[in-house]
């Protein structure tokens, strides 16, 4: 994938990259936000698809 870097502010570029570094540096722990969606998709997996179903069906 190519991005036209010249179409965006300098500034916009250069903390881009500046953030790119300090999160291959030092990695996101403590977040854990993907951890916590995986969780909550295990969890919640078959309510969510039996409401959406229901919901389908209700427009039957």
């Amino acid at each position: 994938m190519s991005v036209d870097l010249d179409r965006w502010h300098p500034t916009h570029v250069y903390l881009a990259f500046w953030l790119q570094d300090k999160i291959k540096r030092e990695g996101l722990e403590g977040i854990h936000y993907m951890e916590h969606a995986r969780d909550w998709a295990e969890r919640n997996a078959g309510d969510e698809t039996a409401d959406a179903i229901s919901k389908e069906l209700s427009k039957l």
